[in-house]
C-alpha cells in the first residue's frame, strides 16, 4: 500500500473519522441484516446456502457484545452517538441468530457432507472462529504481524 494513501486507524483515532466509519458500518450492518432475515435466507434448503458466508455472519454477530462494551466504556472516544448506539442495539437483538447458524452447520462439519467438503478449508476456519470467537475477536491492542515480530540477526 502506498504510504499516506489511506490513514491508519491510529492516525484517525481521536479525530472522529474511525468513529464515523464505525457508525456507518453498524448502520449498514443493521439494515443489511434485517433485509437478509426478511428474505428468509436461513430457511432455504442447504443446497442454496454457503456455510462460510453464514458463519461469517455468525462471527460478526458474536463480535457485537465486544463492540457494545467498547462503546460503553470509552465515552470520551465515542461520545453521544445515538445513531451508532441505535444500530448496535438493533443488531444485539439478533445475537441469537449466530447460535442458529452454528447449530445448523455443525452437524454438516461432523458428517463431512458434500456441501461442507466443497469449501472445507474456509468452512473449518469459519466454524472454529464462530465456536470460540473470544480467541479471535478483540478491540484495541493491535497484534503485530509475523513479519513485524521478526528481528534482524545481530550484526557481527
Amino acid at each position: 500500500m502506498t504510504p499516506g494513501l489511506y490513514p491508519s486507524v491510529d492516525e484517525t483515532r481521536g479525530s472522529g473519522h474511525d468513529v464515523s466509519l464505525l457508525d456507518e458500518i453498524m448502520d449498514a450492518c443493521s439494515q443489511g441484516l434485517i433485509v437478509f432475515l426478511a428474505n428468509k435466507a436461513l430457511r432455504q434448503p442447504q443446497s442454496y446456502r454457503l456455510a462460510f458466508r453464514e458463519l461469517g455472519l455468525a462471527i460478526g454477530l458474536c463480535a457485537l457484545p465486544i463492540i457494545a462494551d467498547t462503546i460503553a466504556k470509552d465515552e470520551s472516544r465515542f461520545g453521544s452517538r445515538p445513531g451508532l448506539q441505535g444500530a448496535v442495539d438493533i443488531l444485539l437483538r439478533y445475537e441469537s441468530v449466530a447460535e442458529e447458524i452454528i447449530s445448523f452447520w455443525f452437524p454438516h462439519a461432523q458428517q463431512q457432507d458434500k456441501s461442507w467438503q466443497a469449501h472445507q478449508n474456509i468452512n473449518d476456519v469459519m466454524l472454529a472462529t464462530a465456536l470460540v470467537p473470544e480467541l479471535f475477536l478483540s478491540v484495541g491492542e493491535r497484534v503485530p504481524r509475523p513479519a513485524e515480530r521478526r528481528q534482524d540477526p545481530p550484526a557481527g
